[in-house]
C-alpha cells in the first residue's frame, strides 16, 4: 500500500529486464519490497543503494504504460508505506485501473493545470474534489467533464515528479480511489438484490 506522495524520481536503465536507478539515499530497498514505479506496484529484485530490477508480467505491460518507457525515461518512485506512518496522500494500491491521456497542460502563476482524458469505464469513480492517482502521484480532482478530469498541480509536485515532463497526447497510469470502487460495487449489488426481491 502506498500514499501517492513520491519520494524520489529515478530513470529507466534497461527495459529487459526492467531496471531502474535513482539517487544515492533516495530509497532504501530490500529484496522483495513493494515499490511503486509510476504508480505500478512492483516487487524489488537485486536492489542496491542506487538501482533495482523488476519482473513485469505481460498483463502489467498491457494495462500500464511501463512497456512504453524507454532507457532514460524519468519515473516516479515510492516505497510501500509502513504501519504507523503518516497517510499524507490517500490510500493507493499500485494496481493501475487504466491508461489515460494527457489532453493539455498549461502553466500560470507557478501552478499548472493538467487535463487528462480517462476511459469511459472510470467515469463512475471520477468525483470533483475526490482523489485519483496519476503515475503514482496522489492528486485531487478539481472538476469532471465527461470522461475528462481537470487537476491543479502545485509547484512542489510539478518539480518533484515526472509531471514536469508531460506533453499532450502521452499516456499516464490511472488508479481511482479504492473506497469509491467499493461504494459503487456495493450499490450495484444492493440494486441487483433489490430487483431480485421484487420479482
Amino acid at each position: 500500500m502506498f500514499t501517492g506522495l513520491i519520494e524520489v524520481m529515478g530513470r529507466v536503465t534497461k527495459t529487459n529486464p526492467f531496471s531502474i536507478d535513482f539517487p544515492e539515499n533516495g530509497l532504501t530497498i530490500r529484496e522483495g519490497d513493494s515499490i511503486s514505479v509510476n504508480g505500478v506496484c512492483l516487487t524489488a529484485l537485486r536492489p542496491t543503494s542506487t538501482s533495482c530490477q523488476f519482473d513485469v508480467s505481460a498483463e502489467t505491460a498491457r494495462v500500464t504504460t511501463l512497456a512504453q518507457l524507454e532507457v532514460g525515461s524519468p519515473i516516479n518512485l515510492e516505497a510501500a508505506m509502513q504501519a504507523g506512518s503518516r497517510l499524507g496522500g490517500h490510500i493507493v494500491q499500485g494496481h493501475v485501473d487504466a491508461r489515460g491521456e494527457v489532453a493539455n497542460i498549461e502553466s500560470g502563476d507557478g501552478f499548472h493545470r493538467l487535463v487528462i482524458r480517462c476511459p469511459d469505464s472510470l467515469s463512475p469513480y471520477l468525483v470533483p474534489k475526490g482523489s485519483i492517482t496519476v503515475d503514482g502521484v496522489s492528486l485531487r480532482v478539481n472538476s469532471v467533464f465527461g470522461s475528462s478530469i481537470d487537476l491543479m498541480i502545485i509547484p512542489h509536485t510539478f518539480e518533484k515528479t515526472v509531471i514536469k515532463f508531460y506533453t499532450a497526447g502521452q499516456n499516464v497510469n490511472l488508479e481511482v480511489d479504492i473506497l469509491g470502487k467499493y461504494i459503487v460495487k456495493y450499490l450495484e449489488n444492493y440494486e441487483n438484490n433489490a430487483r431480485l426481491r421484487t420479482r
